[in-house]
């Protein structure tokens, strides 16, 4: 169970490590807003994944049982993932028709609040033999938008130059 979590979270490591060194490279100057959104994106996903990961290690060790923890891990997880999808998809709507696409990112964001949903249901009880699955879900799709926001992010600066 640890290791997985573990991994996860030395993934979301190295990736905002990789970011700040690529962000401190490129001159401020040279960003346009929708940059600095996507920018920070990527580095506020992985620092989520990161904390999120390491929780039911934290929890472990306040010995909490093994089914609370995780629905705990859950309950906290759908949270802060509901909140860093308004807070994201508020960010880009500004830029809606001006280098995002409104359906794309909405679609984007529609799949994490059906993650949150059911891990708010494991969180509840339902699901429990899908718990840990659901919570690694939760955090592989942070992850994963990460990527696709630097992908984005890559993207358009190689489409300036």
């Amino acid at each position: 169970m640890s290791e997985s979590l573990f991994t996860i979270a030395e993934i979301a490591v190295a990736v905002v490590g990789f970011i700040a060194i690529v962000t401190v490279l490129r001159e401020k100057s040279d960003m346009g807003e929708l940059d600095l959104v996507l920018t920070r994106n990527i580095i506020t996903e992985p620092i989520a994944v990161v904390m999120l990961a390491l929780l039911p290690s934290v929890l472990a060790n306040l010995n909490i049982d093994l089914d609370i923890n995780y629905r705990l891990s859950n309950f906290i997880a759908a949270i802060v993932h509901l909140f860093l999808t308004g807070w994201i998809y508020t960010r880009f709507s500004p830029h809606f028709g001006k280098g995002m696409n409104r359906i794309l990112t909405s679609s984007l964001c529609a799949i994490p609040v059906a993650i949150c949903i059911l891990q708010l249901c494991a969180a509840a009880g339902y699901f429990t033999d899908y718990s840990f699955f659901l919570f690694v879900l939760g955090l592989y799709w942070l992850l994963g938008m990460c990527f696709v926001n630097f992908l984005v992010l890559f993207q358009r600066i190689h489409g300036d130059t």
